[in-house]
């Protein structure tokens, strides 16, 4: 299956797909929104953004399947792309997600590795979701 970057005419389509999956999803900076789709039928998405345009740093968010493609390795598929395209990536998940990361090689970051490996922006944003999502986690692939 093909994964292609989704270009500014498929920004609709997208946003169609992460509602259809109840998945509340925002293009957040500088970003790049990697899908796979079947005819016009989109059934995977992630998209990556750097929230500083000078950044080396990318985000890695809004990582889903459709439900009916789910247990196919689509998800991997993905990462193993985002990882081809960019030399450092940060996520924020669920532990119940986090063995999906550390399976492609990201590093899961203490509360102090937060301060000293990410930038100002994505610690500010960690530290907006913790609020929210107190389990969630940090991970960083840094090739």
């Amino acid at each position: 299956m093909e994964i292609t970057q989704a270009t500014k005419p498929d920004k609709k389509a997208v946003l169609r797909f992460y509602k259809s999956q109840q998945y509340s999803a925002r293009f957040i900076g500088f970003d790049r929104c990697y899908i796979m789709r079947q005819d016009d039928t989109i059934f995977a998405s992630v998209i990556v953004s750097a929230v500083e345009p000078s950044s080396e740093q990318y985000l890695l968010h809004a990582l889903v399947s459709d439900k009916h493609y789910r247990g196919r390795g689509l998800a991997s598929s993905l990462i193993k792309h985002c990882l081809s395209q960019h030399t450092q990536l940060v996520c924020f998940c669920q532990p119940s997600l986090t063995t999906l990361y550390t399976q492609h090689g990201f590093k899961r970051l203490s509360e102090n590795d937060v301060e000293l490996k990410l930038n100002r922006h994505l610690q500010m944003r960690f530290s907006q979701y913790r609020n929210k999502y107190s389990t969630l986690e940090a991970l960083i692939y840094e090739d």
